[in-house]
């Protein structure tokens, strides 16, 4: 789904890192810290890198924030969405795209909230790039979303005047409102809560 950004390097002594692994490292930085508060000093240490190997593998630190924010979509993203599909139950499927987005959102070993919303829109006003990637993905996540409607409208689980892409965009929405519960504190069994009544309004 995200193509993979990160620049090729010249022939040479190879790499001493996976850049993946340092991706890994890097979404923790940026999404318990925001954008400012992830200087290089902090990302390199994090990562196990020099701050060169950063500039030379990665870019600027917006290129890297970029890179971070696609290597989130393409995992921490795609579990709430791979639920939704792979449910063979429209409920189910709903329910399991919030527990999901839950279990993201108040995990006991890393940040709360979600990188995206928390992070990356608060820098969006004066990032264009980063706004141009959170509204393609907001928009993608959508799609997605209606897609699944639409297919169960098309097989009868859902009646056929059920408003697809409305509720996809609500579904997309409330998933931001709870990340913004977690990340102002409340605990992940009220934000549980918050995720059941969200489930029960999208095909209510």
């Amino acid at each position: 789904m995200v193509e993979n950004t990160i620049p090729k390097r010249s022939p040479g002594r190879p790499l001493g890192f996976d850049p993946d692994e340092a991706l890994d490292k890097a979404i923790m930085v940026f999404w318990q810290n925001g954008y400012a508060g992830a200087d290089t000093e902090t990302l390199a240490h994090a990562m196990g890198v020099t701050k060169p190997s950063i500039y030379g593998t990665f870019g600027s630190k917006e290129e890297l924030f970029l890179k971070v924010l696609r290597h989130y979509a393409d995992t921490y993203g795609r579990r709430v969405l791979t639920a939704l599909v792979e449910a063979t139950d429209i409920e189910q499927g709903v329910q399991a795209f919030f527990d999901v987005a839950v279990e993201n959102m108040c995990s006991d070993d890393g940040p709360s909230g979600c990188l995206i919303s928390c992070v990356a829109a608060q820098v969006a006003p004066t990032m264009p790039r980063v706004a141009e990637f959170t509204h393609a993905g907001l928009l993608a996540t959508d799609i997605a979303i209606a897609e699944r409607f639409q297919d169960a409208v098309a097989h009868g689980a859902l009646r056929p005047d059920f408003p697809v892409a409305e509720r996809a965009a609500l579904m997309s929405d409330l998933m931001q409102g709870l990340s913004l519960r977690a990340r102002s504190g409340f605990g992940k069994a009220d934000v549980k809560r918050s995720a059941k009544t969200a489930g029960a309004t999208i095909l209510g």
